[in-house]
């Protein structure tokens, strides 16, 4: 039976068949995880062995070579991460660097790995929460390796090296809801469920439909191309339960670090309660002074974002009769 756990401590002293390097695109050694594997391994040994595999190797790719001087384990898989300096949506990539190395521990008949969080550290860029990315895409590349390969018993460990992040991989790790930052590719999804939405939104407001029965969305496709602007979905395991567009210009004239745009979470979700915590997911990702605008006719919207907002002391501004901002600030 395959097994996934989380532990605190480094993968290179797990004992098991395979140990994963966070490698760069040249298998060079490299300073913190990768640093740790060649000095483990033999700085000389294992790079001669790297030199043996054609590079680079592509964001999301990996490549397997011996031990060398590591007893604890049969080989290594070097996973190359994206760097998300330089690609700061390579999602998909990471999760790809967790896939193809299962893909590469079953090739080669091992059945047990130790993986570091990639793409976690000097590779992080600027991502809010890398710990917590790297850990969701290395469940999610867990549940869709075991579930396309159900007669292959794997065992994986999730290594978290420093203490200060266990915390937040654990949320990661034992949370049901995650947040994914909407890609490109999924821009058809988003216009299909932000229309479902926006014809929900015609009980409050009075927008009219287009000739090819659509409702226009001024700023839609900016949402892919303004680096200020972000869409989000919310998955409740690998489910899409929510949306939220989210940008940082203002309602009331002033300097927010976000506004929320859009927001809703579907109707049978809203009947089993995960609305407050799907937004609290998206305000603890994006922490700093917040804008949230919500109708006064819509009830249960009033309510959720009064309750969200109550512990942060917010100050309430009426646009009108019916609309009405509340501005707080999330930070401690």
């Amino acid at each position: 039976m395959s097994k996934l756990e989380l532990i605190q401590g480094s993968c290179v002293d797990q004992n098991v068949d395979v140990v994963v390097n966070a490698a760069n695109s040249g298998l060079r050694a490299g300073g913190g995880v990768c640093g740790a594997i060649f000095a483990a391994a033999g700085l000389e040994e294992l790079t001669a062995e790297c030199k043996k595999v054609k590079r680079p190797i592509h964001d999301g790719g990996v490549a397997i070579t011996p031990s060398c001087k590591m007893t604890n384990c049969k080989a290594i898989i070097h996973a190359v991460g994206p760097d998300f300096s330089y690609t700061p949506k390579a999602f998909n990539e990471l999760y790809m660097a967790y896939f193809n190395s299962l893909l590469c521990l079953k090739k080669n008949g091992y059945h047990s790995i130790a993986f570091p969080l990639i793409s976690s550290g000097i590779f992080a860029g600027n991502l809010k929460h890398p710990v917590m990315e790297s850990v969701k895409q290395c469940k999610r590349a867990y549940k869709i390796f075991t579930n396309e390969n159900p007669d292959y018993d794997i065992e994986v460990k999730i290594c978290v090296f420093d203490a200060k992040d266990l915390d937040e991989a654990k949320a990661a790790y034992e949370g049901t809801l995650s947040i994914h930052q909407v890609e490109k590719k999924e821009r058809d999804l988003l216009y299909n469920i932000n229309q479902k939405y926006l014809y929900e939104m015609t009980n409050f407001y009075d927008d009219p439909m287009d000739e090819k029965g659509n409702y226009h969305y001024g700023h839609f496709d900016e949402y892919f191309t303004d680096q200020k602007r972000s869409a989000y979905f919310i998955y409740n395991d690998d489910v899409i339960i929510e949306f939220a567009m989210v940008n940082p210009y203002s309602n009331i004239g002033g300097s927010p670090d976000f506004t929320m745009a859009e927001f809703t979470i579907f109707p049978q979700y809203r009947r089993k309660h995960y609305a407050y915590d799907a937004a609290k997911i998206i305000l603890d990702f994006c922490p700093g002074n917040w804008e949230i605008k919500f109708n006064e006719k819509n009830d249960k919207a009033k309510a959720l974002w009064e309750k969200i907002a109550t512990p942060y002391n917010p100050e309430k501004y009426h646009l009108n009769e019916e609309e009405t901002v509340l501005a707080f600030c999330t930070k401690k």
